[in-house]
């Protein structure tokens, strides 16, 4: 039952991020960025900062937890990074923390994207002024629903709510939802395995951090999809 599940649940998500991403690179053709019909220049990982969650348990003065949480929200962004830097090669990556949100928003992206040690990026591939990239996060995405010719995200009342669990949520420049990955935890149908540590995932014991890999996957659709236009 759970390997049926399984199959049917990655044979969804395949379809949609075909779709999804197929009809970004048309659109995006006809943009003043031409190059992006071939793919995106450059991926920007948003590294999650938790800030509100740390002034909460400060004010709270719960500082055995917050000593906890933030040791939680290092590990995450840590996994997240490795996994990245080993498994994705389509185009380079840039990380950022989500506090420095608006200034990417803004396409400010000196002294503000990083490279994978977190120290400042240099030599960066894409201009200010540009919108050939992608921005992608790992948290619980929206629905997506087929409207108007195109898939866009939908209203949780108008479907139940989000999708069950957290993915990889791929998003154009403007961070609007494009499409999502779920990263399969194989480990749950291998229990042989079950006590060896993954250096490309982590799980808070206590507080709702956590990070599975989907680089490898993401980097695999991006060549896949790619590929397929250029024919």
């Amino acid at each position: 039952m759970f390997t049926n599940f399984a199959t049917m649940t990655k044979r969804y998500v395949t379809v949609i991020f075909s779709v999804v991403i197929c009809m970004y690179f048309s659109l995006t053709a006809s943009s003043q960025e031409k190059n992006m019909k071939k793919g995106p220049l450059a991926v920007l990982v948003q590294l999650k900062a938790e800030r509100n969650r740390t002034n909460a348990l400060i004010k709270a003065k719960k500082y055995e937890d917050l000593e906890l949480f933030r040791k939680d929200v290092s590990g995450a962004a840590t996994a997240m990074i490795r996994d990245f830097k080993d498994h994705f090669n389509y185009c380079p990556v840039y990380y950022y923390a989500d506090t420095n949100f608006d200034a990417v928003m803004a396409g400010k992206f000196e002294g503000v994207l990083l490279d994978a040690s977190l120290g400042p990026a240099s030599n960066i591939v894409i201009k200010d002024t540009g919108n050939n990239y992608m921005i992608v996060y790992y948290g619980y995405p929206a629905w997506q629903t087929k409207k108007h010719g195109r898939w866009d995200t939908t209203r949780a009342a108008q479907e139940g709510g989000n999708p069950n669990g957290k993915g990889l949520i791929i998003n154009d420049y403007k961070l609007r939802q494009l499409s999502y990955l779920y990263r399969l935890d194989h480990d749950f149908f291998n229990f042989r395995k079950k006590n060896n540590k993954n250096p490309y995932k982590y799980q808070s014991r206590k507080f709702d951090v956590e990070y599975s890999p989907c680089a490898s996957e993401f980097n695999r659709k991006l060549k896949s999809m790619t590929k397929k236009k250029s024919k």
